[in-house]
């Protein structure tokens, strides 16, 4: 049995500055600087009695482990894959602030700097020669002839490369794990807002927004350390009008928004394979989405210590796309392809855009256990449809005849089964002289119900042949079961 690890390191810096320039105006601004490390791969954890495996990918297929000639693999050992993520992020923001009367309005810009690297322990071992990189050149079990642009490299022994006269090989000090350069591209977003009080009790806000957003680090890199060749920022308009009422015993919320996104792009790479049964990682690029909704919240006290609280959300994200994509080969830059796919009129995925929400707050009373509350929860969750694959909608492949409706429009995703999710929580806040404490504790997904939380439409990697956007062409995530969590927080 194996498990999936992704670590997460995270270290930032925020710092801000507020200026006061009069009674009605207010400017801040400031800095924010972070770096991240991700690293992902799976091991083996359970031997089911054995006391190591073989691993005959690693030998036989060499798709997995070129930095090792062990390939019986123990409790513990890292197998498939390990690959390092590395990001940069480097932010400058501003706001003005107004307010005066029954107006209020802001005004925000910001600048984001975002850098992408990647490292993988298993593929071929980098050369670097004086100063020059020869990427991915030495590894155990390959005997590849290697023509390099600066100059020419053969391989004379298997795993063993010749360089100006002089031999490598993966034990040679020029030799690191694979990695690429770092790739940094920059972003930015507009924001602005007001906010009018009607009464005492009410009052009307809108909002509006241009974001330009650099892509993930799966739309930079892909698996075998290599730049995608046509890599785009979202770019996202976004607007929001809303309404609030409160009074003593009564609170109502309601906005409504509308988002155009333009060129977001699939959640993950997909692979193409050409007439000679070679394989390319497929980057999509340009579809576009329009999401549509209104969500409305609602709070009553029942009596001084019972809260009862209302949300509903209810969405219409759809995709407005039929386009294709140019499939090019990273090593070359030659155009190998094109991928052509109908998306327009599919609901988007991985997103239920029916919730509602119920959930009643108690303040325990007694002075006894004073500071103590407890709260249940119910979600239901509907219309979640599962992701769609772009390569299982080219009307050009007879292969996806299914995926299609008699007159040529595209077949919804599978829709995931409607669920409902119950969480209980409890808390306890009390004062030791100065301190603060917040004990809580929360049991999600109380019943231990089975849900279907994702699902991949048409999935190119299951083991299925119909692509008709059923259930029998999907593969899903179950979701998580009970969970309990506990946390304390201290305040001074």
């Amino acid at each position: 049995l194996r498990s999936s690890i992704n670590k997460h390191f995270w270290l930032g810096w925020l710092s801000t500055v507020d200026y006061k320039i009069s009674k009605t105006l207010k400017l801040s601004g400031g800095i924010d600087l972070r770096t991240y490390k991700g690293e992902h791969y799976r091991e083996s954890y359970d031997m089911l009695g054995a006391d190591k495996y073989f691993d005959y990918n690693a030998k036989y297929n060499h798709r997995n482990d070129y930095t090792t000639e062990n390939y019986y693999k123990t409790e513990g050992d890292k197998i498939l894959y390990h690959n390092d993520g590395n990001v940069r992020w480097g932010g400058l923001f501003g706001q003005l602030k107004y307010n005066e009367g029954n107006w209020s309005m802001f005004a925000n810009l910001t600048f984001a700097y975002s850098g992408y690297k990647r490292i993988d322990y298993f593929k071929k071992k980098d050369l670097v020669v004086d100063g020059v990189v020869y990427p991915q050149a030495v590894g155990y079990h390959d005997s590849t002839h290697f023509v390099f642009p600066v100059g020419n490299v053969t391989t004379v022994y298997s795993d063993t490369v010749t360089i100006n006269g002089k031999k490598y090989d993966i034990n040679s000090s020029e030799a690191r794990y694979a990695e690429t350069d770092w790739k940094y591209i920059p972003g930015f977003t507009v924001k602005l807002g007001a906010n009018y009080n009607l009464s005492e009790t009410q009052n009307i806000f809108f909002n509006v927004g241009y974001l330009n957003k650099a892509p993930r680090f799966q739309n930079v890199y892909d698996n075998n350390n290599m730049l995608y060749q046509d890599i785009k920022n979202e770019k996202i308009m976004a607007g929001e009008l809303g309404y609030s009422y409160f009074n003593e015993k009564f609170t109502f919320n309601f906005n409504s928004y509308a988002t155009y996104w333009k060129n977001k792009p699939a959640d993950r790479p997909f692979t193409f394979r050409d007439a000679d049964d070679n394989t390319y990682s497929v980057n999509i690029n340009g579809m576009d989405a329009l999401h549509l909704g209104v969500e409305a919240e609602f709070g009553y006290k029942i009596t001084k210590g019972l809260l009862s609280e209302t949300v509903v959300s209810l969405g219409n994200w759809k995709w407005l796309s039929t386009d294709s994509a140019q499939v090019t080969d990273e090593n070359t830059g030659d155009v190998v392809g094109k991928v052509y796919y109908v998306a327009k009129g599919l609901y988007v995925g991985d997103a239920a855009q029916t919730q509602l929400r119920e959930s009643l707050r108690w303040q325990l009373p007694w002075k006894a256990v004073k500071g103590v509350y407890l709260k249940g929860a119910i979600t239901y969750f509907a219309r979640n449809y599962s992701q769609f694959d772009p390569i299982s909608l080219d009307p050009n492949n007879s292969d996806n005849k299914n995926a299609f409706n008699p007159d040529g429009t595209p077949k919804q995703s599978w829709l995931i089964p409607n669920y409902y999710l119950v969480d209980i929580f409890a808390g306890y806040g009390f004062k030791v002289k100065k301190l603060k404490f917040n004990l809580r504790f929360i049991i999600l997904n109380a019943f231990d119900a089975t849900y279907i939380s994702d699902a991949q439409n048409n999935d190119p990697y299951g083991d299925q042949a119909w692509n008709d956007s059923e259930a029998r062409s999907a593969t899903v995530f179950f979701g998580m079961g009970r969970r309990f969590m506990t946390s304390l927080a201290i305040k001074f």
